[in-house]
């Protein structure tokens, strides 16, 4: 998850919230044009989520993993996780 979204407080559940619209906000959109929360919603409408090899959430912060659980996602499947 991009710093500029670090400011929230997961703690707080307007900003958990908020938070969760965010979710892998990071990924390109040339190789990814549908979001995984479309603009100007807060929850996806994908609770499940299929990675590949060395699945992470492109950052060390707990924000990032976070995030996830705020949109929705109930479950996540890969081949291997990153660490």
């Amino acid at each position: 998850i991009p710093a500029e979204y670090l400011t929230l407080v997961p703690s707080k559940p307007d900003e958990y919230e908020k938070l969760g619209s965010y979710a892998l906000i990071g990924l390109p959109d040339d190789t990814y044009p549908e979001r995984y929360v479309k603009d100007g919603q807060m929850k996806t409408e994908y609770p499940v989520v299929i990675g590949g090899q060395n699945f992470g959430c492109g950052s060390s912060r707990e924000h990032a993993p976070v995030a996830m659980g705020a949109a929705g996602a109930q479950v996540c499947v890969a081949e291997s996780y990153a660490r």
